[in-house]
C-alpha cells in the first residue's frame, strides 16, 4: 500500500472513529414528587432528580435551582454527578429544599438546571414547592362524643377530630386551678375516630379531660 492510499485509509479510520463516539449529550432532567406532599414552614421537602445523557464520554455535571421565594434554599446530594464512559446513562440525585418558619403558605415554582461543566450544553426542567398547614393549623373540630366508665374503673374517652392524626389526652381533677397532665397519645383512624382510655380515672373523685394534636 502507497503512502497516499495509507493516509486516506488512516483519514477514514479517524473519521468513523470519531462518528462511532461521538459527544456526550445531556437529554432531560426530570424531577420526581415532592416529599411529603405539601410541608409546613421551617420543614424540607425533597424531590428525585434524574439526568439522563445519550452517548459515551465522561460528563461533570453541575446541578443548581433557580427561582426559590426568599425562606426556601436547595442542596443536591451528590452535586456533582459523574458519568464515565459507557453505561449508565442515567443517575439520579437528591434535592432537598430547606424552608424557614417565615415562609408564608403557597405553591412556589421553581428551575432545576442541569449543565455539562462550564458548556452550553445545559438541559432544565420545573417544579413546584407546596407550603401549607399539613393539617395541623386548620384542623376540623376536636369533639370528645362520648365518656363511658368501664367495669374496672377506667374511663374510655371517644374523640372524633381530623382523620390520620395523633391527639394528646389531658386530664385534671379541677378546673380552678387546673392541673393539666398527659395522659396518653394516640392517632385517630381514617375516619377521624379513636378510642382514649384513662387507666387511672378511678383514683379520682372528679376528672375533666382535653385533647390537643401533637406538634
Amino acid at each position: 500500500m502507497n503512502n497516499h492510499f495509507l493516509q486516506v485509509f488512516l483519514l477514514l479510520a479517524a473519521g468513523l472513529a470519531r462518528a462511532a463516539h461521538a459527544d456526550p449529550l445531556l437529554l432531560s432532567v426530570p424531577l420526581g414528587p415532592q416529599s411529603p406532599a405539601t410541608i409546613i414552614p421551617g420543614s424540607n421537602a425533597t424531590y428525585t432528580v434524574t439526568v439522563n445523557r445519550t452517548n459515551s464520554g465522561s460528563m461533570t455535571i453541575n446541578l443548581s435551582c433557580l427561582g426559590l421565594p426568599a425562606g426556601a434554599s436547595a442542596s443536591f446530594s451528590p452535586n456533582p454527578i459523574l458519568f464515565g464512559f459507557g453505561p449508565p446513562d442515567s443517575k439520579t440525585a437528591t434535592l432537598t429544599i430547606s424552608t424557614t418558619s417565615a415562609l408564608a403558605q403557597g405553591s412556589y415554582n421553581f428551575t432545576v438546571k442541569a449543565q455539562d461543566g462550564g458548556s452550553h450544553n445545559i438541559v432544565t426542567n420545573t417544579g413546584t414547592l407546596l407550603v401549607g398547614s399539613d393539617g395541623k393549623t386548620t384542623l376540623v373540630s376536636q369533639n370528645i362524643t362520648s365518656i363511658q366508665v368501664l367495669p374496672d374503673g377506667s374511663a374510655s374517652i371517644a374523640l372524633h377530630a381530623a382523620p390520620s392524626k395523633s391527639y394528646v389526652l389531658q386530664a385534671t381533677p379541677t378546673l380552678s386551678p387546673s392541673a393539666w397532665v398527659t395522659i396518653s397519645t394516640n392517632t385517630t383512624d381514617t375516619t377521624g375516630n379513636r378510642i382514649l382510655i384513662d387507666s387511672t380515672a378511678s383514683a379520682f373523685s372528679s376528672r375533666f379531660y382535653r385533647t390537643t394534636i401533637l406538634n
